[in-house]
């Protein structure tokens, strides 16, 4: 009985939430208007692709097709910390010898300097975190991307 309880509480949950995000993307479509056609074309592109059928695939074979590659784009779920914890162990299993540059949204090009001097041992984490307004402009916990 319980299960049951638990699930139709979940099914609610879910329920208003997605009602609560289509009232908020009709509020947004009032505000912005029509979707231009070229945003709709990738939004099609996009919900194809993510609904095709997808393959659990094993690390050996991950890191076997990272090694083969040229550009890797990884995303995470920004306030989960295990999500950075899983690209970093990514990160650790490409050969030593290998060139990576590894790009971040959370510090625009704008701010590389800032970046560069903190990682060369010339600016503290502190004055860092202060000039790049990190809490102003991204808020996810520093200590997950550090």
């Amino acid at each position: 009985m319980e299960a049951r309880r638990s699930k139709s509480v979940d099914q609610e949950w879910l329920a208003e939430r997605k009602s609560l995000l289509q009232k908020i993307k009709s509020q947004v479509r009032l505000y912005l208007g029509p979707e231009p056609p070229d945003i709709r074309h990738y939004a099609m592109a996009y919900k194809r692709d993510i609904e095709r059928p997808w393959h659990v695939s094993s690390l050996d074979k991950l890191h076997a097709a990272i090694e083969q590659t040229d550009v890797i784009f990884g995303g995470d779920f920004h306030t989960y910390s295990q999500a950075q914890r899983a690209h970093l162990r990514v990160l650790r299993k490409i050969d030593a010898e290998r060139k990576v540059l590894l790009a971040v949204e959370a510090i625009p090009a704008t701010q590389q300097s800032l970046l560069d001097e903190y990682i060369a041992g010339q600016k503290s984490e502190e004055d860092f975190l202060k000039e790049a307004r990190w809490e102003e402009n991204w808020g996810f916990s520093w200590k997950s991307y550090k």
